[in-house]
């Protein structure tokens, strides 16, 4: 095995994936320094990219009380952020089907998180940051295969067991889709 001496050269491509596409872009020829010639780096890497964030106070769920989520959204990039939100649902078992996958819409404002009668969408505005807490009985679920717009309540409509729930926000942009995806916690539903 030989090791490189000086400047390696090397291509980028830039792979971006989405839940409905994935485009390939390539980037420059760029030359890499061997480590004794490359500058320090710096120890925390800074992104545009928005952060999606989804928490529980609690996660075993059993109709009554509320039963708080905490989304946080934080767009540190420089444009707006505007799509349809929703919390999703999506039972963890050995044999899933589509109608083991459950959607509440959101309306993601400066202060609140509220249930979204209708499509409308959120906007977060470029390097705002939002800390939301939202009560699922207090939201509106449905199937995620279903064409109707949500109108039933969560114990209505799940049945008992483990699910994965995260935070996404669709966004479309002249005509792509892109899917922003939270984290993924375990919820119980009792």
């Amino acid at each position: 095995m030989s090791m490189l001496k000086g400047p390696a050269h090397f291509a980028v491509l830039l792979v971006v994936c989405s839940l409905s596409s994935c485009t390939a872009t390539s980037g420059s020829v760029g030359t890499a320094k061997t480590p004794s010639e490359a500058p320090a780096e710096k120890s925390a890497v800074q992104t545009d990219e928005p952060k999606l964030v989804v928490s529980v106070e609690q996660p075993e769920w059993a109709r009554g009380g509320p039963l708080v989520v905490t989304v946080e959204v934080h767009n540190s990039g420089k444009t707006d952020i505007r799509g349809i939100a929703a919390l999703m649902l999506v039972k963890q078992s050995t044999k899933k089907t589509e109608s083991d996958s459950f959607w509440a819409p959101l309306l993601l404002q400066d202060t609140s998180a509220n249930a979204a009668d209708r499509p409308a969408p959120s906007v977060v505005k470029a390097g705002q940051e939002l800390k939301l807490k939202v009560d699922v009985q207090q939201l509106k679920w449905g199937r995620s295969v279903q064409g109707e717009w949500p109108h039933e309540d969560l114990f209505s409509i799940g049945s008992a067991g483990d699910y994965s729930m995260y935070l996404e926000i669709q966004t479309k942009n002249d005509k792509t889709v892109t899917s922003l995806k939270s984290n993924e916690v375990t919820v119980s539903l009792h």
